[in-house]
C-alpha cells in the first residue's frame, strides 16, 4: 500500500498502515497505532482520496458477491422450472418454450436497479418483468424489441 499520510482532530499526522472494510488503522507520529472504524474515520480525520477509493472497491466486490449469488439462485430455480416445463403432458415445443420465456432470468429493473423478483408481475405487451418499486416494465425500450 502507498504511504498516505491521515490527519486526526486531536492526534494529529499519522500514516495509515492498513485499511479494511471495517477499520482503518494509523500510526501516529508518537509511533502509537489506533484502530478508527469507518464511520468515525470519516468523522475525524480530513478527507483522504485512498481511503475512499480502497472503501469503494471493497463496496463493489461485495455487491458483486451478493449479485452473483442471487443470479446462481436464479439459475437453480430456472433449471427447476425448466424441469417442471420438460414434464407437463400434451404440450408442443412452441408451448414449452413459451413457458420457459415466461421464467426467463431477470437481473434488475433497466430504470430503477432494484432487484426483479419471479414474483413480480408480468407485462402481457412486452412480456417482461414489472418492477415492484417504479411499476417499469420493457415496452419502448431496446429489450422490447428482442421480444
Amino acid at each position: 500500500m502507498k504511504t498516505e499520510v491521515a490527519i486526526h482532530e486531536k492526534f494529529g499526522k499519522g500514516i495509515i498502515t492498513e485499511i479494511n472494510d471495517k477499520i482503518v488503522k494509523v500510526r501516529f507520529t508518537d509511533n502509537k497505532e489506533k484502530s478508527f472504524e469507518i464511520d468515525s474515520f470519516y468523522k475525524y480525520f480530513k478527507p483522504n482520496k485512498l481511503v475512499e477509493n480502497i472503501l469503494s472497491k471493497k463496496r463493489m466486490e461485495k455487491e458483486n458477491k451478493e449479485r452473483a449469488i442471487v443470479k446462481e439462485k436464479k439459475l437453480k430455480e430456472y433449471e427447476e422450472w425448466k424441469k417442471k416445463v420438460n414434464t407437463i403432458p400434451g404440450i408442443d415445443d412452441q408451448e414449452k418454450n413459451e413457458k420457459l420465456f415466461e421464467m426467463r432470468i431477470p437481473t434488475n429493473c433497466w430504470n430503477c436497479k432494484t432487484d426483479l423478483s419471479y414474483n413480480d408481475s408480468v407485462c402481457k405487451t412486452c412480456r417482461g418483468y414489472v418492477c415492484s418499486k417504479c411499476g417499469k416494465c420493457l415496452c419502448g425500450t431496446y429489450w422490447s424489441r428482442l421480444g
